[in-house]
């Protein structure tokens, strides 16, 4: 969910700041950094301008529906968050029933199902909406348009989109995707939040759905396994053992998103400090034994309060 969160905040920001950009060259002499290879001059043509903001929309519509691509991959990969059973279809693979791949909407869709009423049906049509555009704005790939039935449910929500998605004017927007138009910036907003939100429910419900000793052990499993060298991380983060290793996991939970301000309320598995100590505060050799060999919830060390 950090990674998500990081792509549409990245996304959004460097969107913004392109454009802003892009109209302040409307005004002032442009300034060129000393690294610009290729030459370079201002142009008299305004639909060069007008392309270069396209390909910012295109590139921030990209990054936010890889980022939800992303996600789905990396709830396969964290053990316990998710049963086998779902391991193809989030990742994309080819699907019999389907005899095609699945969408990047119909993945999520599949997940929401699985954890249901986490998340509101107007979020999903809003992510369906852009992974859809995405490909046609982009890719000019139109094997799975939007369909009249989701773009009419979409249009009667749009009380629900002003209320609850700070103004948005969702009828507006169907009608420029209908009309193959550049989105505009407020359109993007409105959906990238629509992605980010929908994805925030789905990941807190898996959350609660394990333990704060399981999700511990699995999420530093899957650090261990992301890590380009696993063995040389392991041998690095518990060199030392005991409260040394616990530390450097507890710094790298948090630097992945984790929480340790008792003043907020708790909406994933948790632990107490002392906990995560007896769980992980282990030497090389017990962590090699952990880590790797095939995970199961049998090895998990017991707790010493």
């Amino acid at each position: 969910m950090v990674l998500l969160r990081k792509s549409v905040w990245d996304a959004t920001r460097s969107l913004n700041g392109i454009i802003v950009a892009l109209e302040t060259l409307r005004h002032v002499e442009p300034v060129k950094p000393d690294d610009l290879i290729l030459s370079w001059h201002p142009s008299e043509d305004p639909t060069d301008s007008q392309r270069t903001r396209a390909f910012a929309m295109r590139s921030a519509m990209v990054a936010v529906v890889d980022g939800v691509d992303r996600y789905l991959r990396v709830v396969t990969r964290v053990n316990g968050l998710v049963d086998e059973d779902l391991h193809d279809y989030l990742n994309g693979r080819w699907i019999r029933a389907l005899d095609r791949r699945p969408t990047v909407f119909e993945r999520l869709r599949y997940l929401s199902d699985w954890v249901p009423g986490a998340v509101s049906e107007n979020l999903l049509l809003a992510f369906d909406l852009l992974a859809t555009w995405r490909n046609e704005f982009v890719h000019y790939e139109r094997r799975h348009p939007l369909s009249r039935t989701k773009k009419e449910a979409l249009k009667a929500q749009a009380t629900w989109f002003t209320e609850n998605r700070g103004g948005a004017d969702i009828v507006s927007t169907v009608a420029r995707y209908e009309a193959a138009e550049t989105p505009t910036i407020a359109d993007l907003v409105t959906l990238f939040a629509a992605a980010q939100r929908a994805v925030s429910n789905i990941d807190e419900r898996l959350l609660l759905r394990t333990s704060g000793t399981e999700y511990a052990v699995a999420l530093m499993s899957f650090l261990l396994k992301e890590d380009a060298n696993p063995t040389a991380m392991l041998e690095r983060v518990f060199e030392h053992g005991g409260t040394s290793s616990s530390g450097t996991i507890h710094a790298l939970f948090l630097h992945w998103g984790a929480n340790h301000d008792e003043r907020r309320r708790a909406n994933a598995p948790s632990l107490t400090r002392r906990e995560l100590d007896a769980l992980l505060g282990l030497g090389r050799n017990r962590a090699k034994e952990l880590f790797l060999l095939e995970w199961s919830s049998e090895r998990l060390p017991s707790l010493k309060r």
